[in-house]
Parts: structure tokens; sequence; C-alpha cells
């Protein structure tokens, strides 16, 4: 299985423009709404694909690395491998996934306050 995350993270200016000025119509609204909701399911469901291929990678190496020789060197660096994998995972979590949907909630909050609660749900 192939999971790719898309580097296109920011709503299109002209969109985000045209929701904070009011020019949409219902249809329209709803129309952008599903199309960056459904990226953000794609997106989302490749980025968690990733972590449980981090994981897996990583529940490997230890079992690998101490299987042979258990070492407390050892156990930091798998410790510190660890964390800098989460961290990496979260920065694209947070700057390719959630981001583009948070724009679009943040146009919204100021041209269709009225719509805010039908869109969060």
């Amino acid at each position: 299985m192939y999971a790719r995350i898309s580097l296109a993270t920011r709503l299109n200016k002209q969109v985000k423009q045209k929701i904070m000025l009011h020019k949409f119509t219902r249809q329209e609204l709803d129309a952008v709404y599903h199309i960056i909701m459904n990226k953000y399911h794609r997106k989302n469901k490749a980025c968690y694909l990733v972590l449980f291929g981090y994981a897996v990678l990583f529940l490997l190496i230890a079992f690998l690395g101490l299987q042979k020789a258990y070492t407390d060197a050892m156990a930091f660096s798998l410790i510190v491998c660890a964390s800098m994998l989460l961290v990496i995972w979260l920065w694209v979590k947070i700057c390719h996934v959630e981001y583009e949907k948070w724009e679009f909630f943040k146009a919204l909050e100021k041209g269709y306050p009225e719509y805010i609660g039908e869109y969060r749900k």
C-alpha cells in the first residue's frame, strides 16, 4: 500500500477571499467544504498509515537491536529515535493535514459566522 501526503496545504487565496467577503452561495460553500473535508480525510488516513509504518519499523529495529545486546546507550538511542519520529509525525500532521481545514474555518468565521456551527460538527 502506498501512502502519500500532498504538500498543497494552503487554501486557495481566491477561495479564501470569496469566503471572507461573503461571495459564495450556500451550495458553493457546501461544495468547497466537501472538497476540503475529502482532502482532509485522505491526508489524515495517509498520515496515520505513516505513523503505523513508523511504529512497525521502530519495533522491528528495537527488537532486533535489543535481542543482540541490551545496553543503556541502546535504550537511550531508541528513546531519542522514537521521540524524533513522533515530533516529525506531529509536524506533518499539524502543518500538512490540519492547516487547510483550519484556514477554511478561520475564513468561515469572518465571512459566514452563522454557518460555523453547522460546518464544525
